[in-house]
């Protein structure tokens, strides 16, 4: 049994050294399969056999076994190969790749990848690498692990949500418009002339499928460091619904920007959006302005301005509250939580109209919620302006200039505006502003107390416009040979050319120094003797002046000198061309009151014949009544004025617009601002300001100066907040390329291709304050110019190519010059790689022993690195192979002897028989 067993001994190392070289074998025919991981052999004894000797018993080997077969997963060198999906594995991990169709997942270091006809990145064997599908916005891991599949080998357009436009604006730059927006007329071309501002610049936006589009970026200075700027596009491109025929079509933005003084830089900036139509849109509730969509299906009914429209819902319906006075037909004829549909000027032949408006609300409506909004007329929609321009007085003769610093508070139309400098007003008499609105409420302060047989009159304003002055205690007096006539109470007369009884003439007209005085007017004075010889000495009496009792005359050198009241003050003065020669002459010369300094050009319009029951007035000197009285008794029947009985009145139209019942106005003889809103916020108070090159006078002789407009206003521009400004800190305004803002959609659904840009300009808000980039705009003393400019979004483009990253992220190359994150690629490593099952074909599947997969992102976890364009090649050493094959060789002829000496002692044993 010895020989045998010896037998088997040898036997065992031949048939282990036959496996051994198999595994040698394997590995030398793999040394170029790419990702192959060569294996390495192991031997170990068997289990003794134990036998007795003479000092007990003892252990006989009964040859050897393999003892294990490891598959090497040492790193294998890299080929580099040219190909953006041929991948390998610097590190630990596997590709993960699955059966197309038993989705079983199998693993693998081979990355030789492609894509086949499906868009799917493929083995050569056809199993699907797996990894994540990225966010192309963010780069950011989507969901779960899925299959790498190319869906679309075009890229989608992504339409535009920024604009950036970073300029140097020519601090040494004047205005050329008073507001910029104004100059805009979408029915001109071009929309705006080329000479109503400094500077423009062009940035290319993308619509929803890809189509390009001008926004062009017009700035011009308003003052010093302000400037302000529109954000326009084509207006045949503009297809947002409220806009639509009217000429602001194609403006989008309006804004100020306002730069620091000391460096240049920008200190703060404002916008506000052009919506057209519609305007000032205030809601309350759960709905807020970005919730709300105006549909209008037919604009031909607004075609007058309509403020605060006002509808409230009660829970079932939406009903109006408020109708403004050029709409008093709106009706709603359908609403309900979501949706309000509104006819504004119903045909009541008409059963079934169809609305002309249509209100979407985002969610729905509760209880008490309400809406309000205005319509505006399409005419100069967008244009907040100062119209009618005059001026009279210190203002006229070029001497003022005018400045817009908010137009956005201009929101109703307004006519009759008056400034009016008073140069005897104010606390210490150096004149003062006020305002001026002219209605038929403002003669005030009449007084018959000069009248006997009247108790009242009732007068008829027939020309308001032209009572735009402040003037008190105006007093007419009735004559009955002359009429109505004025008496100068309210401080104003004339002095009638002089002529001489005898050789005495006057030199010049007389001077009328002090109107005040004048009481008694009307009157003709003569036998006014000059005595020859008067010396400078103190006034004496005149007894011809009968109506003034106190008056005193002197000559004074070669003038003659009149004191009408005895103060001491001359109140008339003349020189008679021969002043030597005065005696025995008489001067003749006659006082007659004139208008009020006010109304300079006032006058009284006597009826043929004569009608002291009936007073009317020329305010303009145009010879047509704007004022008309009809005085009556106390029982209110007709009364009239006796001889030199005096009737008093006053005009005051002291008032704020209608309108504008807040409007404040401030001023010097420098310039005079209105706050038309009341705000007396620091940014915005002068909303409206006149500059005067030369001062305005003042004092008793200087005439009222008045500064004349109307106010053309309206709703259609939207002031933006803080809470319009993106997460980024950037305001944002709104377009709207293709025009389906607010339509079903075929599936139902309500749509819209507005789209939201943000506007950068190299400043950000950060909450408080607006933090200027490096790169930024500027105002410095040089050419107006466009430092850098851009937008994001682009159009459709075919891909080109793929790039693989280190990290494993699959990017996309197109022909529109965009880099999209499509995939990343995934890992996978194992706790036991040697418990790892080959399956052939450079795949791996999961074992009990290996333990579960662990994926995850290349180099993150203990999983290595990706290095795309090279394939890790085998790991296998062929020096190593060939030594291990040689002793290998050398075991196996060993083993060989073994068995051939053991044949030789069975067959000594057999013939031992013979």
């Amino acid at each position: 049994m010895s020989l045998t067993s010896s037998l088997y001994t040898g036997t065992s190392g031949l048939t282990n050294m036959g496996r051994s070289m198999q595994v040698i074998g394997d590995n030398i025919s793999n040394v170029n399969t790419v990702g192959f991981k060569g294996s390495r052999y192991t031997f170990a004894d068997v289990l003794n056999q134990t036998v007795g000797t003479q000092s007990g018993s003892a252990q006989m080997g009964r040859g050897m076994a393999l003892g294990s077969v490891d598959n090497l997963h040492n790193q294998g060198s890299f080929e580099s190969t040219g190909n953006t999906t041929d991948l390998s594995i610097g590190g630990n991990g596997f590709f993960v790749v699955r059966h197309p169709a038993s989705n079983q997942e199998y693993y693998t270091r081979a990355g030789n990848f492609n894509f086949d006809k499906d868009g799917k990145l493929v083995t050569p064997e056809g199993m699907v690498v797996q990894g994540w599908k990225l966010d192309p916005d963010t780069g950011n891991d989507m969901g779960a692990m899925t299959s790498i599949i190319m869906q679309s080998f075009t890229s989608p357009p992504k339409q535009t949500s920024e604009i950036t436009a970073i300029t140097n604006l020519d601090a040494d730059a004047t205005s050329q418009s008073v507001v910029l927006s104004n100059a805009w007329d979408a029915t001109k071309q071009p929309p705006i002339p080329p000479n109503s501002y400094e500077y423009q610049t062009v940035v290319k936006a993308y619509d929803a499928l890809g189509s390009t589009h001008d926004i062009t970026i017009y700035y011009d200075k308003k003052s010093g460091s302000d400037w302000e700027y529109i954000i326009t596009m084509n207006p045949s491109e503009d297809k947002r619904l409220g806009v639509q025929g009217t000429p602001g079509q194609g403006l989008l933005a309006r804004g100020v920007i306002h730069f620091n003084e000391s460096d240049g830089s920008i200190a703060d900036m404002t916008m506000e959006e052009y919506t057209g139509r519609i305007g000032n849109v205030r809601s309350e509730g759960v709905n807020r302005y970005d919730d709300l969509t105006f549909v209008l299906n037919s604009t031909e009914p607004m075609d007058s301005d309509g403020f605060d429209f006002h509808v409230e819902y009660d829970g079932d319906r939406w009903q109006f509250q408020n109708l403004p006075d050029a709409y008093p037909n709106a009706e709603i004829i359908y609403s309900d939580a979501r949706r309000i549909e509104i006819v504004l000027n119903r045909n009541p032949a008409d059963t079934d109209p169809e609305p002309d408006m249509v209100i979407r609300l985002a969610s729905n409506a509760v209880a008490t919620d309400s809406l309000k909004f205005d319509i505006n007329k399409p005419r100069d929609a967008h244009v907040q302006n100062v119209t009618g321009l005059t001026y009279r007085g210190d203002t006229g003769n070029d001497n003022t200039t005018l400045t817009i610093n908010d137009p956005g508070v201009m929101t109703r139309d307004m006519e009759g505006m008056n400034l009016v400098w008073n140069p005897r007003g104010g606390v210490d008499g150096r004149g003062e502003w006020y305002m001026s609105n002219p209605s038929e409420q403002n003669v005030t302060g009449q007084n018959y107390g000069g009248m006997t047989a009247v108790d009242g009159a009732s007068e008829t304003v027939l020309n308001p416009a032209v009572l735009n002055q402040y003037a008190a205690g105006m007093q007419v007096e009735w004559d009955a040979v002359e009429g109505w006539v004025w008496r100068s109470s309210s401080g104003t007369a004339s002095v009638g050319a002089a002529s001489t009884a005898g050789e005495l003439t006057v030199h010049n007209a007389m001077v009328l120094n002090r109107a005040a005085v004048i009481t008694v007017p009307k009157t003709a004075y003569d036998d006014l003797a000059l005595t020859t010889g008067w010396e400078v000495l103190p006034f004496a009496a005149v007894a011809a002046l009968a109506d003034y009792p106190d008056a005193q005359i002197r000559r004074d050198g070669d003038r003659v000198q009149i004191d009408l009241d005895g103060n001491g003050t001359a109140d008339i003065s003349f020189t008679p061309e021969e002043p030597a020669d005065f005696g025995g002459n008489d001067i003749v010369f006659s006082i007659t009151a004139s208008p009020p300094r006010e109304y300079p050009n006032a006058r009284i319009l006597n009826d043929t014949p004569l009608d002291p029951g009936r007073l009317a007035i020329s305010f303009d000197g145009n010879n047509n009544a704007d004022v008309v009285w009809s005085f009556e008794d106390a029982g209110g029947t007709p009364a009239a004025a006796g001889d030199e009985e005096t009737f008093t009145f006053s005009l005051d139209p002291r008032t704020t617009p209608e309108g504008y019942p807040n409007a404040v106005i401030r001023g010097d003889k420098d310039r005079v601002y209105i706050d038309l809103d009341g705000s007396g916020g620091d940014k915005d108070r002068e909303d409206i300001v006149f500059t005067f090159t030369e001062p305005m006078r003042h004092g008793a002789s200087v005439e009222n100066s008045v500064i004349s407009f109307d106010i053309q206003g309206g709703t259609s521009w939207r002031q933006l907040g803080a809470r319009d400004i993106n997460n980024a800190g950037y305001y944002e305004f709104t377009a709207d390329f293709l025009g389906s803002a607010g339509r079903m959609a075929t599936d139902g659904t309500y749509r819209t291709t507005e789209q939201k840009i943000a506007f950068n300009i190299g400043t950000a808000f950060d909450g408080l304050n607006f933090i200027n980039s490096s790169l930024t705009t500027t105002q410095y003393a040089r050419t107006s110019s466009t430092i850098y400019q851009t937008a994001d979004g682009y159009g459709a483009g075919d891909l080109e190519g793929v790039n693989v990253s280190s990290e494993g992220v699959m990017t996309g190359m197109y022909s529109n010059g965009q880099l999209i994150p499509l995939y990343r690629v995934g890992l996978a490593k194992f706790m036991n790689n040697q418990g790892l099952y080959k399956e052939g074909g450079n795949l791996y599947r999961e074992t009990r022993d290996s333990g579960s997969a662990i994926t995850g992102r290349p180099g993150s976890n203990g999983l290595g690195k990706l290095s795309p364009n090279s394939l890790e090649m085998s790991n296998v050493d062929i020096g190593d192979e060939f030594v291990r094959m040689i002793t290998t060789q050398r075991g196996f002829q060993a083993n060989s002897k073994t068995v051939t000496t053991v044949d030789g002692m069975l067959e000594t044993v057999i013939q031992m028989k013979r």
